[in-house]
């Protein structure tokens, strides 16, 4: 019984010593956060709040993250925002007016002219947005609220809007054209945001479009062409694209309607064309091989210059061993073009599939000579070499390409930044630009 006292003491004072200790370590954390919660929480707490609109309790939720964490952008938007939702104009843009004092931020900026905006302050919304343009041009978040809010602003300041809104568009438009010639589309897609907006023609949101997928913003690039076809606007063109994006995302059921759909409306009898090489392609990716070559003939018939139609018509002769007819499709196009390397390079490997590799070792040839950085004849050159036992000429065609191959990973590697490289569905359908050239 003494033992278990004893023991019973010991147990009591080392809890008792334990408590005092976690209270002088968590003390410090409990007065600046007195719910006893982590920020995260807290900030998940007032987003929620957000959401359903109670706007009192997010507002209290913000606060208590500011206090943790003073320079949380986030936060302090946020609590704005729930303040002006509950009438407390006045105190919203007070803080966002002390905030902007500590902090540098664009969305703070844009935040704080559109409650200026909203208590029709105009004068002030506009003095704000001029403000950040002048500082930061293009950005397009800023580009947008201005270009909606002149109207409203009085005659002086409207003046200055106007000029400095058709300026920066004008100057993003010759940026975003550089950009489509170094292949940076997602640079491109960036300043071709304002042009956009600004002229809000429908050429100018298709070629947004289709800059957007040129960077892989696929979702982006659906939204922009659906709503330029939604009002009706530039018919072939912008329906085209948008059958090619989602075909790009492998939705070849829908991709095909919508070609189709183009086809039956579409009167321009140069872009015809392409719609048919487009939907032939669409059908080859569905393995309908019998439409595909069809739709591939019918761009030829109205335009047989058309080299992605003839190329993947080609394929298709290839595909059903029609090698006489894919032969006789090259060398057709060939009397008017007799200088495309990719259109020899492909009735080479025709010849080769036809088992006369001499007539394919003079193709592959030609095709170097015509274009002495394309890659892929040197490759096929030497394979027709080893097949002719020309082990030596086939290791320096093979040395050749490999040298080439090395200088395009540096050129790559030197490029320009986030640029994605195209994929490999460009180089059998078209897309349709209005102004810019692809």
């Amino acid at each position: 019984m003494a033992i278990f006292k004893h023991r019973f003491y010991q147990g009591f004072l080392w809890l008792l010593g334990f408590g005092f200790y976690a209270i002088l370590i968590l003390a410090p954390s409990f007065a600046q956060n007195p719910n006893g919660y982590a920020i995260e929480d807290q900030v998940e707490a007032a987003r929620t709040y957000m959401v359903h609109q109670r706007w009192d309790f997010a507002s209290y939720e913000w606060r208590n993250v500011l206090a943790q964490d003073p320079k949380s952008l986030e936060a302090h938007l946020g609590l704005a925002e729930s303040l002006f939702k509950q009438g407390l104009t006045a105190d919203a843009v007070q803080h966002l007016e002390d905030t902007r004092k500590v902090m540098t931020s664009a969305k703070l900026e844009i935040a704080l002219a559109e409650d200026y905006f909203n208590l029709k302050a105009f004068d002030k919304a506009g003095q704000v947005l001029i403000a950040l343009l002048q500082k930061n041009p293009y950005e397009p978040q800023a580009f947008k609220a201005l270009n909606s809010f002149v109207a409203k602003l009085p005659a002086a300041l409207k003046d200055q809007a106007d000029k400095l809104l058709r300026t920066q568009a004008d100057e993003a438009k010759t940026k975003a054209k550089a950009a489509v010639k170094s292949n940076d589309f997602a640079l491109a897609s960036r300043y071709y945001e304002v042009v956009s907006d600004y002229s809000q023609r429908f050429g100018d949101v298709n070629d947004y479009g289709v800059l957007l997928f040129l960077s892989g913003n696929r979702q982006g690039a659906v939204s922009q062409l659906e709503l330029i076809n939604h009002f009706g606007g530039v018919a072939c063109e912008s329906h085209a694209n948008e059958a090619i994006v989602v075909l790009s995302m492998r939705q070849f059921d829908l991709a095909q309607r919508m070609a189709q759909d183009e086809l039956g409306r579409c009167q321009n009898l140069q872009i015809k064309p392409k719609l048919y090489n487009n939907l032939g392609y669409i059908y080859e990716l569905s393995n309908q091989w019998t439409k595909a070559k069809f739709a591939y003939e019918k761009a030829i018939e109205l335009d047989p210059h058309l080299t992605k139609a003839l190329m993947n018509l080609g394929y298709i002769y290839q595909r059903n061993r029609e090698y006489d007819d894919a032969i006789n499709l090259f060398h057709q196009y060939l009397t008017h073009d007799h200088a495309n390397a990719e259109v020899w390079n492909q009735l080479g490997f025709t010849y080769e599939l036809n088992h006369k590799p001499k007539h394919a070792m003079e193709a592959y040839k030609t095709a170097i000579h015509m274009n002495p950085g394309f890659k892929e004849p040197y490759y096929n050159l030497a394979v027709v070499y080893r097949k002719l036992d020309k082990f030596k000429e086939a290791n320096k065609a093979l040395k050749r390409m490999n040298e080439m191959e090395f200088s395009q990973m540096e050129n790559t590697r030197n490029g320009p930044t986030g640029n994605p490289k195209q994929e490999l569905i460009f180089d059998y359908v078209d897309l349709f630009f209005s102004e810019l050239v692809f």
